[in-house]
This record gives structure tokens, C-alpha cells and sequence, in this order.
């Protein structure tokens, strides 16, 4: 899949073992400092290749559009959370869900790729999966 392979997509798995990020655009590869602002990615997975099926418990369709179209997307009423199905967004970035928990302190927009790969959507990221400046 070319550019987000090479970036090792996923977040930056610290010490603890657990994938960490932040939004200054520091990582970790082991024991090397993050940012001030680092923290736990969310435990999401990816919700698969359907986007009519429902990502999981909880979830309602929400939009105009019918169930898993580009005009709605799942939302979790307990908790606020969104999962919307991005499966044709054009290269470079591949096939995705766009996941956001209000829960969490923004930036609180993630990309969720297969293989359960989680990426915050910050403009550090952007920039390595879009290139440029």
C-alpha cells in the first residue's frame, strides 16, 4: 500500500506497550520521548468492508442517505462516537473508516485502516500520508 506502510501506521507503541501519539508529531520507538501531549490511541477496531452492517453494539444508523452510503454514518448514542465507511477514498490514503470519540480531548478524529490500525488525523499525520509541506 505504498506511503502508509512505509510510516508504520498505528500509532507509535511506547514502553508500556501500548500505542501511543501525540500532536506534535513526536513518537516513540521504545524508550525515546514523545511530546508533552502523548496518549493512548482508542481501541477501535476496524468495522470491516460492509458499510451497511453495523460496526457493533450500540451503534444506529444516522443520515439521509440509505444505510451505508456516503449521506450518514454509524453513531453510538451512549457515548457520542461516529464511525463513518471512507472505502473508495482515493490514493494515497487507503480504504477507511473515519472513527471520532468526543470523549477524548481533540484532536479526537482517528483513520481506521484493516488490520485495525488506528492513525490520529493531526496535521503531522496528514502531511506524512499526504506529503508535502
Amino acid at each position: 500500500m505504498g506511503k502508509p506502510q512505509k510510516m508504520g501506521l498505528g500509532g507509535y507503541r511506547g514502553t508500556s506497550g501500548k500505542k501511543l501519539w501525540d500532536d506534535e508529531g513526536k513518537g516513540t520507538s521504545g524508550s525515546e520521548p514523545m511530546g508533552a501531549t502523548a496518549r493512548p490511541l482508542p481501541n477501535i477496531k476496524y468495522p470491516g468492508n460492509d458499510p451497511a452492517m453495523c460496526p457493533g453494539e450500540g451503534y444506529e444508523w444516522r443520515g439521509r442517505g440509505a444505510v451505508g452510503s456516503k449521506e450518514g454514518s454509524w453513531y453510538k448514542k451512549e457515548t457520542g462516537e461516529i464511525l463513518r465507511a471512507d472505502l473508495h477514498h482515493p490514493p494515497p490514503i487507503p480504504p477507511h473508516w473515519d472513527y471520532t470519540d468526543p470523549r477524548l480531548e481533540p484532536p479526537n478524529e482517528f483513520w481506521v485502516f484493516e488490520g485495525d490500525r488506528v492513525v490520529p488525523k493531526t496535521k503531522w499525520e496528514k502531511k506524512l500520508l499526504l506529503g508535502g509541506n
